[in-house]
Formats: structure tokens, C-alpha cells, sequence
């Protein structure tokens, strides 16, 4: 079906960018199977296994997060995967950025891989604008001074910061 990167190290940028990737699938497919990888789990011969055609043609989505981190021979696996592509298979990538792990990150885009960025949010402005993006997700008007309140309050935790949003929603 497809390539999805997800590109950077904001975690919770790159774990909705993923979900979000999942309820696609599933929307077209409810009974799409799918598997989670995070390098540290992962020994060589998983992946091919994982991305082995289904014998029941049966919508699939492999997710592999942290693939900086995975092995020489399990990076192998992937990028043998990419000459031989399976139509039912989504394959989501969580690369966090950085220079380990790019040579597959350029086979990939090489792939027509779609690209998701997950960059971290470091400055003040950022965090303004994401939870203003949190509050107008949820339908929700917030002015300017509210914003600074919050993000002055919280911090940097962006967790912190969308769940403080949510609740403030939901209220």
C-alpha cells in the first residue's frame, strides 16, 4: 500500500502521526492486522517475518519506531523489503532524526516514502502555537493570554501540555 516516515524526535508528534496512519487503515479495513516494533524488541529475522505476504491477502501495517536504533542485519531486511513491495502492507517508520540510520532514511524517500515531519518543539513560539493547534483541535477558543499562562505554568513537557489542553476542553 504504502511508506510512511515519520521523521523527528517530538514523541508525541511522531505517536499521533502513527495512530493517525493506523485509524486510515483501519477505516478502510477494520480487520487490518498490525504489528509494533520498537528497535530495542526487535532481532534480526522479525521484520521479515513481519513483512512476509499474508496468505489470507488481509490489509497489514508493520510500525517500526526508533529505526536509528535497529540492528545492521534488521536495517538490511527493510531495505530488501523496498525492492519487492507488498500491496497490502503499510510499512510506518519513526525515524528521530540525526545521522544514524540515514542511509536507509534516503532509501526510503528513494521509496516515495510519504513524509510525516515530528520536529521537536523548543522555543516559546512553538509551544504557543501547539497548544493553540491543541485547543482549536478541540473546538475550543483561547486567547493569547491564556496561552502564555499555560505554557508558562507547564513547561516544555508537550505531554503535560496536550493533556492539560484536553482537560481544559472537555470542562
Amino acid at each position: 500500500m504504502a511508506i510512511i516516515l515519520v521523521q523527528g524526535p517530538e514523541e508525541i508528534l511522531a505517536e499521533r502521526a502513527i495512530a493517525t496512519e493506523i485509524e486510515k487503515i483501519r477505516s478502510k479495513d477494520n480487520q487490518a492486522v498490525v504489528s509494533k516494533f520498537s528497535a530495542d524488541e526487535i532481532e534480526p529475522g522479525m521484520i521479515s517475518d513481519a513483512l512476509a505476504p499474508s496468505l489470507f491477502s488481509q490489509s497489514r501495517v508493520l510500525v517500526i519506531k526508533q529505526v536509528q536504533d535497529v540492528a545492521a542485519e534488521c536495517v538490511t531486511e527493510i531495505e530488501n523489503y523496498l525492492e519487492n513491495l507488498d500491496p497490502d502492507l503499510t510499512l510506518v517508520i519513526w525515524h528521530k532524526g540525526g545521522v544514524k540510520g540515514k542511509g536507509l532514511v534516503d532509501k526510503l524517500k528513494k521509496a516515495k516514502a510519504e513524509v510525516i515531519p515530528a520536529a521537536e518543539i523548543k522555543s516559546s513560539a512553538d509551544k504557543k502555537s501547539f497548544v493553540q493547534s491543541e485547543f482549536k483541535k478541540n473546538k475550543r477558543n483561547v486567547t493569547a493570554d491564556a496561552v502564555v499562562a499555560l505554557v508558562n505554568a507547564i513547561g516544555s513537557d508537550l505531554r503535560e501540555l496536550a493533556s492539560i489542553c484536553e482537560q481544559l476542553s472537555s470542562d
